[in-house]
């Protein structure tokens, strides 16, 4: 299928802003919580990891690298909110890939089905928007169909606010040495396999969908809508979706997150179905874990003076979230 491709990156751009240029006319960060209660008593939330970055967000879940019935199956006997399988589909051919999704929703439903427990699943993507999208996420919605669960939405957040991948009024950015820049005029935007041209979630989707999906057709959830109208705006735009339509999300901040994820949660718990592809950050919001930087400042000074033993793995390059 033929992609939707403007003539050059859109929006159109001048030159990099600061971080509270690009938030200045903004409302305030609402404080929700991690609503760590409301996500234990939600839906087990599996996410299928398309390269080995996706858990460094995050602390005490599984990570499973085998996907057999019992292998599932002790992931969801763990006393957890969710667990990751890392499915590295990033590196896969596109048939390879979606073969992949398939066989991971065929063991993960028999599993679920043996331990009586209800899922969602998440599509664990890049912060830069790389990777086999809208494949995954039809293939995702497919398969849950025809195991009688018909997808409501698709949940588009790829924040990665550590380094400041933010989506605002749609536009996903990200920060270089010179400021805040939308996306497609990054160097990312550029990748010989996953290249793209719109900044704008909603264009980005018509562009990735070859046109299958219009503009119009993709809802939003603006900073607007989360830290004005609250989790229940976020519930209104949530139950209002229809036949697997794609919602973009606004971040900012984790507390944005956190407010989507406490719509989300109600709306699952009335009976609505979503599948999510995100970034990084949103894992922290959905399991309610709260981001822990002073700890992390704390470990890098600490390598500078010598008092922590080196990891002997190398860094993963945040580039690749």
């Amino acid at each position: 299928m033929t992609s939707v491709n403007p003539a050059a990156p859109a929006p159109a751009f001048s030159g990099a802003i600061s971080l509270d240029q690009l938030l200045a006319d903004q409302p305030p960060e609402l404080d929700v919580g991690a609503n760590f209660d409301e996500v234990k008593t939600g839906r087990r939330v599996v996410f299928l990891d398309d390269d080995p970055t996706g858990t460094q967000t995050i602390t005490d879940l599984p990570v499973l690298t085998s996907w057999s019935v019992s292998d599932v199956q002790r992931a969801l006997q763990q006393p957890t909110t969710g667990f990751f399988i890392l499915t590295n589909t990033r590196s896969l051919s596109q048939s390879d890939a979606a073969d992949l999704n398939r066989e991971v929703v065929d063991a993960l439903h028999q599993a679920a089905d043996s331990e009586h427990v209800s899922y969602v699943i998440v599509s664990r993507s890049d912060s830069t928007l790389r990777g086999y999208f809208p494949l995954e996420t039809d293939v995702l919605a497919e398969e849950l169909a025809a195991r009688g669960t018909n997808v409501d939405g698709v949940v588009v957040c790829p924040a990665y606010i550590e380094p400041g991948r933010l989506t605002v009024d749609s536009v996903h950015w990200a920060r270089t040495n010179e400021g805040m820049i939308p996306v497609s005029h990054s160097e990312f935007a550029k990748d010989a396999s996953f290249g793209y041209r719109n900044s704008d979630l909603r264009d980005w989707v018509e562009e990735k969908s070859g046109g299958r999906i219009p503009r119009d057709k993709v809802a939003r959830i603006t900073l607007n809508d989360i830290r004005v109208g609250g989790p229940d705006r976020v519930l209104e735009i949530l139950t209002g979706l229809r036949d697997r339509q794609p919602v973009v999300v606004d971040t900012a901040a984790d507390a944005d997150q956190r407010v989507v994820v406490l719509g989300l949660l109600r709306a699952e718990a009335a009976g609505k179905n979503f599948i999510y592809r995100i970034g990084p950050s949103f894992v922290r919001a959905r399991t309610g874990q709260r981001a822990t930087p002073a700890r992390r400042q704390a470990f890098a000074r600490d390598l500078r003076l010598g008092t922590q033993p080196i990891p002997t793995t190398p860094a993963r390059p945040r580039s690749t979230a």
